[in-house]
């Protein structure tokens, strides 16, 4: 924005002087006029008779300004449209250093900005705030025996699955190659462990289905859940994947709670 104030004060600046120097132009017959009369001042009031090139060049000088106001006009739409295209591009380039290309779903480095806002706010409202994090279970087997393409459709059907079900509070990220996390603000531990139920069992019935294969997956998952004053988001993250290790130890496609 700065240099779009720049550039129209430059222009303004510019145009100014210019107009400046039109009306000298035109003007210096009469003063000179006034000066041979022996009135060694200029009076409105003893205006001679302008020639006729004199009116043929305030007529120019008129022509000259609208111009330039019209050139002026255009350029402070062109500026507005090249403002427009840098604050869409902005937003473009936030969205992407947000945002995992495969999934829609927002990216690590969001997760940890986002994990912080929220036990910031979770201190402040004294509320709780749940972790939630999932792998999809053998899901290199999954690229081993059906090729990358089956892989990547299979984390967006399993994206798409959970997004289905998150409520408009939740923030839900990819934190790795098949790794979710899913940050639950005002959710206790139990309604937590409800919420991640009903996401397993969503993601147990889902079917990716590419090239006429079809493919069903699970997933494990662990949860924690932060209490005001209690601890901090290292030990909540640290809480979640012992949860979900445990998890997998214990069989997958299960919840377990840390």
């Amino acid at each position: 924005m700065a240099w779009v104030i720049l550039i129209g004060a430059l222009l303004s600046h510019w145009l100014g002087r210019s107009l400046d120097q039109q009306f000298v132009k035109v003007l210096a017959p009469i003063f000179r006029h006034q000066a041979r009369q022996g009135s060694g001042k200029a009076s409105l009031y003893a205006v001679p008779s302008l020639a006729t090139s004199v009116i043929l060049e305030l007529n120019a000088m008129v022509k000259l300004i609208n111009s330039r106001l019209l050139r002026v006009n255009r350029l402070s739409l062109e500026l507005e449209d090249m403002n427009a295209k840098l604050e869409k591009s902005r937003q473009e380039l936030h969205h992407l250093s947000t945002t995992d290309p495969l999934t829609g779903c927002y990216n690590r480095r969001e997760l940890v900005r986002r994990l912080e806002d929220e036990i910031a706010r979770a201190n402040r409202q004294e509320s709780e705030l749940s972790y939630l994090c999932f792998d999809i279970d053998y899901f290199k087997r999954v690229n081993d025996t059906y090729g990358h393409a089956m892989g990547d459709a299979v984390l967006l059907n399993v994206a798409d699955t959970i997004r289905s079900r998150l409520r408009a509070t939740d923030c839900f990220c990819r934190s790795g190659g098949e790794e979710f996390t899913i940050l639950l603000p005002n959710c206790s531990s139990e309604t937590g462990r409800n919420y991640a139920e009903l996401q397993r069992l969503g993601v147990a019935e889902a079917v990716t289905i590419l090239d006429g294969t079809a493919v069903q997956v699970t997933i494990s998952l662990g949860l924690s859940t932060y209490s005001p004053g209690q601890d901090d988001a290292e030990a909540l993250m640290a809480r979640a994947d012992a949860a979900l290790y445990a998890s997998k130890e214990n069989g997958r496609n299960q919840v377990t709670v840390g």
